[in-house]
């Protein structure tokens, strides 16, 4: 246990370190309505939708806790480091507060490292600019330890608030 750090007690001090994810891309807009609802209704940190569902979990957010945070390149992280900038700029301007950045699986197992620094480098200079929160997502469950290592150096090198371990959609 962290010794600077209270122990969690309640359900609702958990609640303040949750991220609910809504990105099924079966979600309907009125199931993404009910997620946020349940995110509303027991005040979790996050939820992180769909960049199309944004505006809508800022419209359904509003005067509420939880913040809004929006994937970019979700699911396999291929896109290109300047259509994620690009991405992660707009889902900010339409008032995301965090971004779920998912790194490119391919360039981590290709050993390029170097691109990947500077893609989580640009995009955490923008998150700053912003005062966002930035998560590198990484595919933990199909990487072996040492790229597991390299890539939480990596965030760390770069500024990154969180590593998350995965989308959830590569096995």
């Amino acid at each position: 246990m962290d010794q600077d750090r209270p122990a969690i007690e309640t359900t609702d001090a958990l609640a303040a370190f949750l991220e609910l994810p809504l990105l099924a891309p079966v979600l309907s807009e009125t199931q993404v309505h009910a997620g946020l609802t349940v995110a509303r209704e027991f005040a979790i940190a996050a939820v992180c939708v769909r960049p199309c569902d944004v505006d809508l979990a800022v419209r359904d957010l509003s005067n509420s806790t939880v913040r809004v945070a929006a994937a970019v390149s979700y699911p396999d992280g291929g896109s290109t480091a300047g259509v994620k900038l690009y991405e992660a700029r707009d889902l900010l301007r339409r008032g995301a507060r965090e971004i779920d950045a998912v790194v490119n699986l391919g360039m981590m197992y290709s050993r390029q490292f170097v691109r990947v620094e500077s893609e989580l480098q640009q995009l955490a200079e923008l998150c700053r600019q912003q005062q966002a929160v930035l998560k590198a997502v990484f595919e933990f469950p199909v990487m072996n330890h040492e790229l597991r290592i390299i890539a939480c150096k990596l965030a760390r090198r770069t500024g990154c608030h969180f590593v998350c371990t995965a989308t959830g959609r590569v096995r």
